[in-house]
């Protein structure tokens, strides 16, 4: 611990935090706390999470490992101390428009609800999630999407079903917001964990909003607010979900120069084995890193954030190789979508010595409805390997997809799913 001159114990600000060094020593406030689960298993805790402010307002997340919470659980007591500062960290509507911030950070989120759909309950893999879209503006009016998922998108539907007959806006408040893009547009959504919502609650942060609003000329939509604003609940078809994005082959993605989301029918038939099919990552940041010798076991790592590093974790990453009648492709699988196809996850996996572990060749020559994403990293760096969001093998998708189709020309597919007159092998492809 650091002292000055006169014996006092010198405290690091927040912000000047980084991996020069390992210990740092912070006075601050616990303005968050919550514990994350398991996805798998909701009853088994991963960590003691918060968010940690300091006397100037800098902000940072803190996590205790699981086998440590005993020891410094009962030292936190959730926003205990008293406010000496603004803890919330507000996004101006027209900076998340226009991305003018540091997209990677949580930040606070403001706002009137002005419109919303009916709460989707999505069924996928015997898993409900649950989806609630909805539009908030600002007290000038400018508008952004924003999609609460599960327990929050619940806690939305039925205040609005319980307020269905009232005239007062709906304000809502969302700790721990993140920013992402939909559809080519930005979006405002939960955290999987450490998030918050305020729905009209009496904080001094609503009601100063409310407060304005009513102070607002009367022209701006008070009176059709309630009536967009919807409680229904609806369970979504699996194929909705694809059937939202521009349906193409494979030979059209290189036509695209933004970033976009396309659904792709495609068959795999093989594997790009060339950087393996699993990454290393930082433990400290979640980092990729790379190896400083081709000995793995000796436990040289760089890391672009800590430096040289050897705690690290291995992730699932595959690229398969995919092929329609229009052309071929390499698509980006990783362990969210592979567990759910070969029902084995990263650790078992991890485990295998194999260049290639048989339980993947179970996807070979199968077909697939696949999302994938077209980013601003495939665009800049002319990278021709599409990370896979979503895909799914369901006979019901698959008849849907091709329906709306006009282009897929199925009946130039052999049995086994590869395009007539087109080679198994494709670059690197291993079958």
């Amino acid at each position: 611990m650091a002292y000055n001159n006169a014996d006092q114990v010198v405290f690091d600000k927040v912000v000047e935090i980084n991996a020069s060094k390992e210990s740092w020593n912070i006075r601050v406030k616990v303005v968050m706390l919550w514990k994350p689960t398991y996805v798998n298993n909701p009853n088994m805790v991963t960590s003691l999470d918060m968010i940690l402010i300091d006397q100037e307002g800098s902000r940072i997340q803190a996590t205790i490992k699981k086998n440590l919470i005993p020891v410094f659980e009962s030292l936190f007591d959730e926003g205990a101390v008293r406010e000496i500062i603004d803890p919330y960290h507000f996004i101006s509507f027209p900076d998340l428009l226009a991305r003018n911030f540091d997209t990677r950070v949580a930040f606070d989120f403001l706002g009137e609800v002005v419109s919303s759909d009916p709460m989707r309950v999505i069924v996928e893999y015997g898993r409900e999630k649950r989806l609630m879209n909805l539009v908030a503006q600002d007290l000038s009016g400018t508008r952004i999407a924003v999609a609460l998922w599960g327990s929050f998108a619940m806690k939305l539907n039925t205040y609005i079903s319980q307020h269905n007959n009232d005239t007062a806006p709906v304000i809502i408040l969302l700790r721990l917001a993140k920013l992402k893009i939909w559809g080519g547009q930005p979006q405002v959504g939960n955290c999987l964990f450490g998030s918050r919502l305020h729905i009209n609650d009496d904080m001094p942060q609503i009601l100063e909003f409310k407060s304005k609003i009513n102070a607002l000329d009367t022209n701006v939509e008070s009176s059709s607010r309630t009536s967009q604003l919807n409680s229904d609940t609806v369970v979504a078809n699996p194929e909705d979900y694809y059937l939202r994005f521009q349906i193409k082959n494979i030979d059209e993605i290189p036509d695209f120069n933004e970033e976009v989301g396309l659904t792709i029918i495609a068959t795999i038939i093989g594997f790009d084995m060339d950087d393996g099919w699993y990454s290393f990552y930082c433990r400290d940041c979640s980092k990729k890193v790379t190896k400083n010798h081709d000995d793995v076991d000796a436990g040289h790592f760089h890391c672009d954030g800590c430096g040289f590093v050897s705690d690290v974790f291995g992730k699932i990453r595959i690229v398969v190789c995919v092929q329609d009648e229009s052309g071929s492709s390499s698509f980006v699988l990783f362990e969210r979508h592979v567990k759910d196809l070969i029902h084995h996850g990263n650790q078992w996996l991890m485990d295998k010595i194999a260049k290639i572990p048989d339980e993947f060749k179970i996807l070979l020559n199968k077909k697939f409805v696949f999302k994938v994403q077209i980013s601003m990293f495939n665009l800049q760096n002319n990278y021709r390997a599409y990370t896979v969001h979503k895909l799914t093998d369901d006979e019901r998708v698959l008849d849907e997809v091709t329906k709306r189709s006009s282009n897929h020309q199925h009946d130039h597919i052999n049995d086994n799913g590869t395009p007539v007159n087109k080679p198994n092998k494709v670059g690197n492809c291993l079958k």
